[in-house]
Parts: C-alpha cells; structure tokens; sequence
C-alpha cells in the first residue's frame, strides 16, 4: 500500500484544524482501522471505497458504497468509532449493497460481453478536506482486461458541499488505445431503471426497504462520449468511449427518500439529474462571456486545478491548455515550454477556424527550454482543390539542438509570425542560426496525410565553429504533395540545396541561405 500526503493536503488539514465540526461541511478521511477504507461526505450524503487490507478477507473490489444521512453534520468519524453504521441511530445509516458489483459510480473496461473490473486502491492523495470540498486522488493497480492486456487507472473524486454527486475524472493507462468503459450501478431486486443516452444518464431507483426507505442512485456523463447501455449479472451500466492517457470527467451520486434534502419519488430525483446533465463542450468556441477585449481571465477546471486558461491579451481571445500538471492561477502567459496556445485571430470567438493560430511547445530534454516549436496558421479558406485555399495557411516545426530556447518568432502585441523577418529584436533572425532544422510547408495541418514528411522547406543549419551562427545550411525539397483534397508528401527527395559560409563573416542579417 502506498499512501501519499502532499504539502497542500498538510495545510489544508491544519486550516480545517481551525474550524469547529459544524463548519465543516464536506471531508475525506482514511481509515486505517477498518482495512483501508477511504470515506467521504457533505452535509447531504456519504461514499467510501475499500483498500488493500480489506482486500486480504473479503476481495469485494473497487465499488463505490453509500452510507445514507438524515444530519447536516459530519458523521464518519463518530460511525468508525461506534461501529454500528448498519442501524440507523437518528442520522442514517449504510444499507447499501456493494459486493462485487460497481456500487454507485465504480467502473470497468467493457469488452461487448463482460466488464473488466480493478481491485481494491493501491494509492491515494487527500488533496482537499476540512471545509467545504473533499478532493482526493486515488490509484488502482494494473488489472487484465480482454486479449491479456492491461488497464491502470487513477481518478480524482470532488465531492462539494450541497451536492448529491461527485465528480470523477478518470485516467486509464496501458495496453489499449481505445476503450469502451463501462460506469455502473449496483443492481437491485424489483427497482426501476432510467436510461437517456441524450442526456447521458442511468439512475436506479432502488425497492422500498420497510425500515429503511430507498436509495436511488445515478451516473451522470458527456452525451457525446455515449457508445450504449449495457448490464451484467451485478450491473447496469452505461458506455463510454475512452482514451488511455486522456482523462475524462463524469459524475455519480445518491440521495435516500429519507436524507437531509430528501427525495421523496423517483419524478423528483430525475428532475434533479435533469438540470445537473452534462452538457457538451464544444472546446473550439470561447467560454469568455465577453464579445469585446476586456481584463476576463478564465480558468477551466476538470480536476480541481486549473487545466485551461483563457483571456483576452492584446485585444485577441488566446487560450493555454496545460499538458504536463503544472499550469496554476496567475500563469497568464501560460506555458510557453510544454503548451498548447490556440488563438482566436480573426474574432469570431471560435478556435482552430479560419486564419486562426496554434502553437505547440515541447521541453524534449527536460532541462525547462523549450527545444521543439510547431506552429499551425490555417487558410482563410480550403476549397476541394488545393488552388481554392486563400490566406497564407502554414505549418511550421522548429527543432533546436543548442538549448538556447529560440525558436520561431511571434511578434505577440500583433500576433505576427516573423517567418523570415529580422526583428531587430536580439539581432537574431526566427533561429536560423546555430544548429538547428525546420520543416515548413504552406498548407494546413488538417489536410497532411502524414505530417512525419515535408515538402517546401526542410532546411538544416549547422554550426560547425561553435561561434553561434550557421555556416552551412542545407535545403532538401520533395515533390510537389498536391493530390486531390490531401497533402500526400511522397517520402522521397528531388532536390537539394547546400550552402556555405566560406569566408567566416556570418551572423545577423546574413546568415548562410
């Protein structure tokens, strides 16, 4: 067993310290005592999910449980302490049956017949807890799914106060490129079952206990991401296509027809799913509610942190996608070393359009400089036949080997990429000096049949007196790629050019071309 505390999971404890109980209204706890258990809750309802001791006696797997509350207050410490929660002393209890099944929100990898389920957590992280939001990380081993592949997963659960439902974003890693995953909910014996695949729900409205009433329970997604519903002996269960290493979010929840905030039909609970569905994001439009340059700034959270930054900068919508974890409140110029930048260059409050700009960063070393540089201009237009496109579409990947993080040029008051400018700026051209390749072609990237190949402008620089500036370049050139509607680069070279500086006199504004 592996268990991580982070430095903000300390601060928060010690913050929340501070705090009488009756201002807390949403914690996550773990419980040593009772074989690993992970718990946590709002004023409204509670969840746990079992770990690796539990797992020695009773290999009931990674199902989310629900623990039922008629008490605004914080319940788990004082139910772990009695140890009597299967009766309900005057503020709920856990009648819930997990078992084996996907409980309230647990998951598998759906093979067409059977769901490949984890086992129990093998590490987690208390990110958040104490006040009023319980987010927490948590780790499943790698488990086999069909052909003998395997399947990793960690997921951040979000549990705010007020809510009946977490929020799950899910990661999968291994063996498989593509996944269907199935997202489940304990079966029942006589309850009634609702399924909008427009929406993107299946809830379970489970049948009356005597004594202790009903549960219902649902499972909330993006209805764009729905492939079907699909059940086994233990669940019903709802698909969804899936990437390994891209995360995903949806949501999962109960609520008892005798809990704080009761539901007292299964009209009343669907009502409530209706207005909290997922609603597609259509990620190539704004979210900026301003149609006018202002100071906006919005960060886009999936998993407690922000992992989309957007604003207005120079009278443009740009927008910083994070991809390595490290993009934090305050980065507004983003991150220029492993980002994504999109810009909005015409207005129209739509990314990846007409005469938009991307641009891609990588640190391929790791050393914090950026070493590689794509940028993507798309055409005013693109016609069936390549002589319709207008604008001045281009795709452009610098490569530097000299670790001085200069790369293509972009004049960012403007948002001018300086192709072939001298800038003034440095006294340095778009690095074409030094040791280092770029690939150019005028054409846009979605219409490459193989973005590996280039055609109009591989050059290659190198700088063989280590004095900083090119000495010798080389042009390779590849037959013209028009074909039909695609750019199909032959992998094949019918040209090249080779130029030397001879007499040492390189350097800014006449460098070797």
């Amino acid at each position: 067993m592996l268990k991580k505390i982070t430095p903000l999971t300390v601060s928060l404890l010690l913050l929340a310290q501070t705090h009488a109980d009756a201002d807390t209204t949403a914690q996550v706890k773990y419980i040593p005592q009772r074989a690993d258990d992970i718990a946590w809750e709002n004023n409204r309802v509670a969840f746990r999910i079992y770990g690796p001791k539990l797992a020695l006696t009773e290999p009931t797997g990674s199902g989310v449980d629900v623990w039922v509350k008629s008490v605004p207050g914080m319940i788990i410490d004082k139910w772990y302490a009695g140890g009597d929660y299967h009766r309900d002393h005057g503020e709920g209890l856990d009648f819930y049956s997990v078992g084996r099944s996907r409980g309230c929100g647990g998951l598998g990898v759906w093979d067409g017949q059977r769901l490949h389920v984890s086992g129990h957590w093998s590490a987690y992280t208390i990110r958040e807890t104490g006040l009023n939001r319980a987010v927490f990380d948590v780790e499943y081993a790698p488990w086999e799914i069909a052909d003998g592949k395997k399947i990793s997963e960690k997921r951040t659960i979000t549990l705010d106060a007020d809510s009946h439902l977490n929020r799950m974003t899910s990661r999968l890693s291994g063996d498989a490129a593509t996944l269907t995953v199935g997202i489940g909910l304990a079966k029942g014996q006589g309850g009634e079952l609702w399924q909008d695949r427009e929406l993107g729900i299946v809830a379970y409205w489970q049948k009356p206990d005597a004594e202790h009433g009903i549960i219902g329970c649902a499972v909330l997604v993006d209805p764009l991401t729905v492939s079907g519903f699909a059940e086994d002996d233990l669940n019903y269960l709802i698909l969804v296509n899936a990437k390994t290493g891209a995360a995903f979010t949806y949501y999962a929840g109960a609520c008892w027809d005798k809990g704080a905030n009761a539901f007292k039909t299964f009209d009343e609970w669907k009502n409530y799913l209706r207005a909290r569905a997922v609603k597609p994001v259509d990620w190539h439009r704004t979210a900026l509610k301003s149609a006018t340059p202002d100071n906006e700034v919005l960060y886009l959270n999936v998993s407690g942190k922000p992992d989309v930054l957007e604003r207005w900068w120079h009278g443009k919508r740009v927008r910083w996608l994070d991809e390595r974890g490290t993009l934090t409140v305050g980065d507004l110029r983003g991150d220029q070393v492993f980002g994504l930048m999109q810009i909005d260059m015409d207005g129209d409050g739509f990314y990846d359009g007409p005469d938009d700009m991307n641009i891609k960063w990588c640190d391929t070393d790791g050393d914090g400089i950026p070493d590689t540089q794509a940028i993507v201009v798309n055409p005013t237009a693109w016609g069936p036949a390549k002589e319709q496109q207008t604008g001045h579409p281009v795709w452009m990947l610098f490569i530097n080997h000299d670790n001085h993080g200069v790369l293509g040029w972009i004049d960012w008051e403007k948002f001018f990429f300086h192709c072939w400018d001298f800038t003034g700026v440095c006294n340095w051209l778009p690095n074409y000096h030094g040791n280092c390749d770029f690939v150019k072609t005028h054409a846009p990237a979605f219409a490459f049949t193989d973005a590996r190949l280039n055609w109009e402008n591989p050059f290659s620089f190198y700088d063989m007196t280590g004095n900083g500036v090119s000495n010798m370049a080389i042009r390779w050139c590849a037959p013209v790629p028009m074909k039909g509607a695609e750019v199909a680069i032959p992998p094949t070279l019918d040209t090249a050019f080779v130029s030397y500086d001879l007499d040492g006199n390189a350097g800014a504004r006449n460098e070797t071309s």
